[in-house]
Protein backbone atom coordinates (compact mmCIF):
# COMPACT_ATOMS: atom_id res chain seq x y z
CA UNK A 1 0.00 0.00 0.00
CA UNK A 2 1.42 3.53 -0.91
CA UNK A 3 1.72 6.12 1.20
CA UNK A 4 -0.45 9.14 1.86
CA UNK A 5 1.84 11.51 0.06
CA UNK A 6 1.69 9.40 -3.14
CA UNK A 7 -1.65 9.40 -2.91
CA UNK A 8 -3.81 10.63 -6.07
CA UNK A 9 -5.51 13.31 -3.93
CA UNK A 10 -6.20 14.77 -0.48
CA UNK A 11 -9.11 16.33 -0.15
CA UNK A 12 -9.79 19.35 1.78
CA UNK A 13 -7.64 19.68 4.92
CA UNK A 14 -10.93 21.13 6.12
CA UNK A 15 -12.16 20.47 9.57
CA UNK A 16 -14.81 18.21 9.68
CA UNK A 17 -17.41 16.13 12.33
CA UNK A 18 -15.59 13.15 13.85
CA UNK A 19 -16.66 10.33 16.17
CA UNK A 20 -14.59 8.22 17.91
CA UNK A 21 -16.58 5.52 19.12
CA UNK A 22 -15.72 4.03 22.78
CA UNK A 23 -16.25 0.24 21.77
CA UNK A 24 -13.66 -1.24 19.13
CA UNK A 25 -15.95 -2.30 16.60
CA UNK A 26 -17.85 0.65 15.40
CA UNK A 27 -16.55 2.43 12.18
CA UNK A 28 -15.07 6.03 12.63
CA UNK A 29 -17.07 8.30 10.53
CA UNK A 30 -16.45 11.99 9.39
CA UNK A 31 -18.92 14.18 7.17
CA UNK A 32 -17.99 16.61 4.08
CA UNK A 33 -20.07 18.38 2.44
CA UNK A 34 -21.34 17.23 -1.06
CA UNK A 35 -23.64 19.11 -2.95
CA UNK A 36 -26.92 21.12 -1.96
CA UNK A 37 -28.11 19.12 0.65
CA UNK A 38 -26.07 16.22 0.39
CA UNK A 39 -23.48 15.00 2.42
CA UNK A 40 -20.56 12.88 1.75
CA UNK A 41 -19.91 10.71 4.75
CA UNK A 42 -16.44 8.04 5.19
CA UNK A 43 -16.96 5.23 7.31
CA UNK A 44 -13.12 3.98 8.36
CA UNK A 45 -12.90 0.77 9.88
CA UNK A 46 -12.01 0.27 13.85
CA UNK A 47 -9.69 -0.22 15.23
CA UNK A 48 -6.71 1.41 13.27
CA UNK A 49 -4.46 -1.17 13.34
CA UNK A 50 -2.04 -2.41 10.59
CA UNK A 51 -3.19 -6.12 11.00
CA UNK A 52 -7.20 -5.11 11.09
CA UNK A 53 -6.79 -2.43 8.10
CA UNK A 54 -8.45 -4.87 5.74
CA UNK A 55 -11.29 -5.25 8.05
CA UNK A 56 -14.41 -3.51 7.10
CA UNK A 57 -18.07 -3.80 8.26
CA UNK A 58 -19.85 -5.79 5.91
CA UNK A 59 -23.38 -6.64 5.20
CA UNK A 60 -24.08 -7.81 8.86
CA UNK A 61 -23.17 -4.19 10.15
CA UNK A 62 -24.40 -2.53 7.19
CA UNK A 63 -28.39 -2.66 7.92
CA UNK A 64 -30.55 0.56 8.31
CA UNK A 65 -31.04 0.29 11.68
CA UNK A 66 -26.90 0.35 12.25
CA UNK A 67 -25.98 3.50 9.76
CA UNK A 68 -28.78 5.32 11.49
CA UNK A 69 -26.96 4.71 14.99
CA UNK A 70 -23.28 5.36 13.77
CA UNK A 71 -24.68 8.69 11.66
CA UNK A 72 -26.98 10.19 14.37
CA UNK A 73 -23.61 9.83 16.25
CA UNK A 74 -21.50 12.22 14.23
CA UNK A 75 -20.30 14.50 16.79
CA UNK A 76 -16.83 15.00 18.15
CA UNK A 77 -13.50 16.61 17.77
CA UNK A 78 -12.57 18.18 14.44
CA UNK A 79 -10.90 15.97 12.13
CA UNK A 80 -8.24 17.10 9.11
CA UNK A 81 -9.62 14.54 6.80
CA UNK A 82 -7.50 13.31 3.60
CA UNK A 83 -9.05 10.70 1.07
CA UNK A 84 -7.30 9.80 -2.08
CA UNK A 85 -9.65 10.93 -5.63
CA UNK A 86 -11.84 7.91 -7.16
CA UNK A 87 -14.79 7.30 -9.72
CA UNK A 88 -16.96 4.21 -9.40
CA UNK A 89 -18.49 3.92 -12.51
CA UNK A 90 -20.07 0.56 -13.36
CA UNK A 91 -19.52 -0.42 -17.04
CA UNK A 92 -23.10 -1.33 -17.59
CA UNK A 93 -26.44 -0.26 -16.63
CA UNK A 94 -28.18 -2.05 -13.79
CA UNK A 95 -31.27 -4.23 -15.28
CA UNK A 96 -33.67 -3.50 -12.82
CA UNK A 97 -37.05 -5.35 -14.06
CA UNK A 98 -36.99 -8.20 -12.13
CA UNK A 99 -35.75 -7.22 -9.17
CA UNK A 100 -38.76 -4.69 -9.24
CA UNK A 101 -41.36 -7.50 -9.81
CA UNK A 102 -39.53 -9.24 -6.72
CA UNK A 103 -40.78 -6.77 -4.92
CA UNK A 104 -44.24 -6.86 -5.79
CA UNK A 105 -44.87 -4.34 -9.08
CA UNK A 106 -46.34 -6.42 -11.50
CA UNK A 107 -49.32 -4.58 -12.65
CA UNK A 108 -46.95 -1.95 -14.61
CA UNK A 109 -45.24 -4.83 -16.17
CA UNK A 110 -48.10 -7.19 -17.53
CA UNK A 111 -50.73 -6.58 -20.29
CA UNK A 112 -53.15 -4.70 -17.95
CA UNK A 113 -51.03 -1.75 -17.04
CA UNK A 114 -52.65 1.16 -17.88
CA UNK A 115 -50.57 3.92 -18.73
CA UNK A 116 -53.37 5.63 -20.55
CA UNK A 117 -53.06 8.79 -18.09
CA UNK A 118 -49.09 9.42 -19.95
CA UNK A 119 -50.38 9.03 -23.62
CA UNK A 120 -52.92 10.74 -25.76
CA UNK A 121 -54.68 7.53 -26.87
CA UNK A 122 -54.44 4.13 -25.51
CA UNK A 123 -51.57 1.94 -27.39
CA UNK A 124 -51.16 -0.98 -24.84
CA UNK A 125 -47.95 0.55 -23.09
CA UNK A 126 -46.09 -1.74 -20.58
CA UNK A 127 -42.90 -1.74 -18.93
CA UNK A 128 -40.57 -4.39 -20.34
CA UNK A 129 -37.71 -3.38 -18.10
CA UNK A 130 -36.13 -0.91 -15.88
CA UNK A 131 -32.79 0.10 -16.49
CA UNK A 132 -30.46 2.29 -13.73
CA UNK A 133 -26.87 4.10 -13.99
CA UNK A 134 -25.06 6.38 -11.41
CA UNK A 135 -21.62 7.23 -10.90
CA UNK A 136 -20.09 8.68 -8.11
CA UNK A 137 -16.37 10.89 -8.63
CA UNK A 138 -14.52 12.33 -5.74
CA UNK A 139 -11.94 14.54 -6.38
CA UNK A 140 -10.18 17.81 -4.77
CA UNK A 141 -13.07 19.53 -5.89
CA UNK A 142 -15.56 17.86 -4.09
CA UNK A 143 -18.31 15.34 -4.38
CA UNK A 144 -20.46 14.77 -7.80
CA UNK A 145 -22.67 11.85 -8.12
CA UNK A 146 -25.02 10.73 -10.90
CA UNK A 147 -26.14 13.97 -12.64
CA UNK A 148 -26.31 16.72 -9.79
CA UNK A 149 -23.57 19.12 -9.92
CA UNK A 150 -21.06 19.26 -7.02
CA UNK A 151 -21.01 22.33 -4.77
CA UNK A 152 -18.66 22.53 -1.68
CA UNK A 153 -20.73 23.50 1.06
CA UNK A 154 -19.75 25.07 4.40
CA UNK A 155 -20.01 22.87 7.21
CA UNK A 156 -23.63 22.45 8.58
CA UNK A 157 -24.26 23.47 12.32
CA UNK A 158 -21.93 24.03 15.35
CA UNK A 159 -19.09 22.17 15.47
CA UNK A 160 -17.01 21.39 19.20
CA UNK A 161 -13.73 23.99 18.90
CA UNK A 162 -10.69 21.37 18.75
CA UNK A 163 -7.23 22.80 19.44
CA UNK A 164 -5.69 20.87 17.03
CA UNK A 165 -7.62 18.71 14.53
CA UNK A 166 -7.62 14.84 14.31
CA UNK A 167 -5.90 13.18 11.65
CA UNK A 168 -8.52 11.10 9.47
CA UNK A 169 -6.59 9.72 6.79
CA UNK A 170 -8.17 7.08 4.29
CA UNK A 171 -5.28 5.21 3.02
CA UNK A 172 -7.00 1.80 3.10
CA UNK A 173 -10.19 0.44 2.79
CA UNK A 174 -13.32 2.29 3.96
CA UNK A 175 -17.09 2.67 3.58
CA UNK A 176 -18.45 5.94 2.26
CA UNK A 177 -22.11 7.21 1.24
CA UNK A 178 -24.04 10.40 -0.10
CA UNK A 179 -26.83 11.26 2.28
CA UNK A 180 -29.94 13.85 1.81
CA UNK A 181 -29.26 15.78 4.61
CA UNK A 182 -32.59 16.51 4.35
CA UNK A 183 -34.68 12.82 4.52
CA UNK A 184 -31.74 10.99 6.01
CA UNK A 185 -32.06 8.93 2.99
CA UNK A 186 -28.61 7.03 1.72
CA UNK A 187 -28.41 7.87 -2.13
CA UNK A 188 -25.30 6.29 -2.67
CA UNK A 189 -23.71 3.76 -0.92
CA UNK A 190 -19.69 1.64 -1.62
CA UNK A 191 -17.04 0.66 -0.22
CA UNK A 192 -13.34 1.20 -1.41
CA UNK A 193 -11.43 -1.72 -1.25
CA UNK A 194 -7.93 -0.02 -2.31
CA UNK A 195 -7.88 3.16 -1.66
CA UNK A 196 -4.18 3.41 -2.92
CA UNK A 197 -4.92 2.54 -6.74
CA UNK A 198 -3.18 -0.93 -6.69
Amino acid sequence: MRSLSSLPAQIGDDQRTFLEPTDHETPIPADLPAARDRLLVVLEPRPRSVERRDTLPRSRHADASTLERWLGELRGPQVEVSLPKFRIEPAESLRLGDALQSLGIHLAFGDRADFSGMTRSDPGLKISDVFHKGFIEVDEKGTEAAAATAVVMMERGMAMPSASPVPFVADHPFLFMVRDTRSGMVLFMGRMAQPSGE
